[in-house]
């Protein structure tokens, strides 16, 4: 976390506060272990510490800027979804409450004088090599922070760096790992191949009744009917409700001043921008500056496609420019140039012309999106309560087609269908619900993330195992398939052996298969084996040289030999060494990482208010 830090500190506007640590597939929350219903305020319980409401929403706020800024117009509330961002935050504080808990038990503490090297030795705080005051504090205002804020956050992840080098120190990475590692990754091999279906050797199977009636007594189940069921259903849709609520406006304003943390506005600064190939022309335009306005000199040489107005950007977020243009710009004021910044292989020299603090965005700008949210929300309300009244109608007597018709909804009639077939247009769960109804029953309300749903079961069909006569041409295509598989299997240790000393066209045709196609794959590695399975390839690299192997692919096999091996050379492994060993080391540390924090959560008890954690 430290060390993200200090990278990011070259420009805040990166939020430093999330380290997003393989995030799905390392959040350990065990939400059935100790749920309580607390407070309003507390949202978790660390042992002796508690994770509150405002330390969630604060880090909440600071996780949805993050992943706002990475993704910008791919940013959506699905990917929110898809990244567990709630989880992924209350799982960082709860590691962080671990964390405080095992320094307590262990002595370990954070020192003020520590802080204070520790900001004392970014860069991003420097003027002419010197920790800056005023630049800080100017830093810290763009990004909405205060020094309070930021120096406990700095308290927190050195107490942090502390207490995991306890527990990462102990990595070793011997070297014969890391040559391995290359290998796997960097040695490679181009495969020759053939591949055979079982129906090339359908002709020569043979059948008769005894066979598919051995068949079918062994392989029922494979022509099971599933259970099916027919049922008639009332939608309650969100979208279709939201032509029939409104929201005032007064309620949009209350939300807006309720929730102002929600639309933060960046620092805004109105920059121009001249951008140049090389140092020569650096030079020259440093001196035109000195008697020329910047707009002309703009025009002129300027490489840029805002040369033709004079560099202007416009107003642009801090927050959104590059590291090193953010870090340029940021302490600037107005009608003053920056220093050259170096970005990719272009040099660019900006004007600060003009700034707008940061805050809160104004209310008609987000009122849009307010409305929408509060729309969306009255329609699942006013759906759920038709839905409800719905369900009193039915159970009083009246039929669905009345019921729907009174409330100016439709019904809709599945036709028959197994659970794996589901019902088409409708949520999954509206069929796994089905199959729990007995027939000629109501279900209760169905809550989906779309709206709502009743529905009645109209008819139930069992499953059944029909009689073999039902079946006979499906059981003879499979008892065809199934002996061409076993002759398939049976002549491919022949085919490797032949291919061997006939070569695999010699093979193939000794054999009666000349019209199988020999292919060859391209350059594939272990780490890399494109379509190919891992197991195949692992094969493959133990084959010696003109030597063949076989293996099942699909529902047929590939017979292979290696036509071409591209080793590493000893110069190019004990180049990458130190990187290959720094690389596994990393990721052993943070295998011992994840390890501890598990073993953690088992020794400290770690309780979530259910009804609070529900309710965000």
């Amino acid at each position: 976390m430290l060390r993200t830090m200090r990278e990011n500190m070259k420009s805040l506007s990166m939020v430093l506060w999330i380290v997003v640590a393989a995030f799905i597939g390392t959040i350990f929350l065990v939400w059935g272990k100790g749920g309580f219903r607390g407070n309003r305020t507390t949202l978790a319980k660390v042992g002796n510490r508690v994770v509150t409401y405002m330390e969630f929403k604060r880090s909440y706020a600071r996780a949805y800027d993050f992943y706002r800024k990475i993704f910008k117009d791919k940013f959506s509330e699905d990917l929110i979804k898809r990244l567990h961002l709630k989880e992924q935050v209350l799982n960082n504080l709860i590691n962080d409450k671990l964390i405080e808990v095992v320094a307590q038990e262990e002595g370990i503490k954070v020192y003020p004088q520590e802080v204070v090297s520790e900001i004392s030795k970014m860069e991003a705080f420097k003027t002419n090599g010197r920790f800056d005051p005023q630049k800080y504090r100017q830093l810290l205002q763009l990004n909405r922070l205060t020094p309070a804020e930021f120096e406990r956050d700095i308290k927190n992840s050195l107490l942090k760096e502390k207490v995991l080098s306890l527990v990462k120190d102990s990595a070793v990475v011997p070297p014969a790992e890391a040559r391995d590692e290359i290998l796997y990754v960097m040695e490679k091999i181009k495969l020759k191949y053939a591949e055979l279906m079982p129906k090339l050797f359908i002709s020569k199977v043979k059948i008769n009744e005894g066979d598919l009636e051995a068949y079918y007594q062994n392989h029922k189940e494979e022509f099971r009917v599933p259970e099916k069921v027919k049922i008639a259903y009332i939608p309650f849709l969100i979208k279709d409700f939201e032509k029939r609520v409104k929201v005032k406006e007064e309620k949009i304003k209350k939300y807006y001043q309720e929730n102002m943390e929600e639309f933060p506005a960046p620092p805004k600064v109105h920059l121009f921008v001249i951008t140049l190939k090389d140092k020569k022309e650096l030079r020259k335009v440093k001196d035109a500056l000195k008697t020329q306005a910047f707009s002309a000199v703009a025009r002129r040489y300027s490489h840029d496609p805002l040369a033709a107005k004079g560099g202007d950007m416009g107003w642009v977020e801090v927050t959104s420019l590059p590291a090193p243009v953010a870090q340029a710009v940021s302490s600037l004021k107005e009608g003053e140039l920056s220093q050259p910044v170096e970005v990719g292989k272009e040099f660019k020299i900006f004007k600060v012309v003009g700034r707008k603090e940061g805050g809160v965005k104004p209310f008609d700008e987000v009122k849009g999106v307010i409305e929408k949210r509060l729309l969306k929300e009255a329609a699942r309300k006013e759906a759920l309560r038709t839905a409800a009244r719905a369900r009193q109608m039915l159970k009083k007597g009246s039929s669905m087609e009345e019921a729907a018709k009174t409330l100016g909804l439709s019904v809709v009639t599945s036709p028959l269908f197994s659970k794996k077939e589901g019902i088409p247009k409708a949520p999954s769960k509206l069929a796994q619900v089905a199959f729990e109804v007995a027939e000629g029953s109501l279900s209760d309300i169905v809550r989906t993330k779309d709206g709502f749903y009743i529905l009645k079961v109209l008819e139930k069909r069992a499953s059944y195992i029909p009689p073999l006569k039902d079946v006979k041409n499906r059981a003879e295509e499979a008892v065809r398939l199934q002996k061409a598989k076993e002759l398939l299997y049976k002549e491919a240790d022949q085919l490797a052996s032949q291919a061997k000393a006939k070569g695999l066209a010699g093979a193939l045709k000794s054999m009666g298969l000349s019209e199988v196609k020999i292919e060859f794959s391209p350059l594939i590695s272990r780490a890399a084996p494109g379509p190919w399975d891992s197991q195949i390839v692992d094969k493959a690299f133990d084959l010696d040289e003109g030597e063949y192997a076989w293996a099942k692919k699909g529902e047929g096999i590939v017979i292979f030999t290696v036509a071409k091996k591209q080793g590493v050379s000893e110069e190019t492994i004990k180049r990458l060494m130190p990187k290959v060993e720094k690389a596994i080391l990393s990721r052993r540390r943070k295998e011992l990482e994840d390890q501890w924090f598990k073993e953690l959560r088992k020794r400290i008890e770690v309780k979530i208010n259910e009804k609070l954690w529900r309710a965000l």
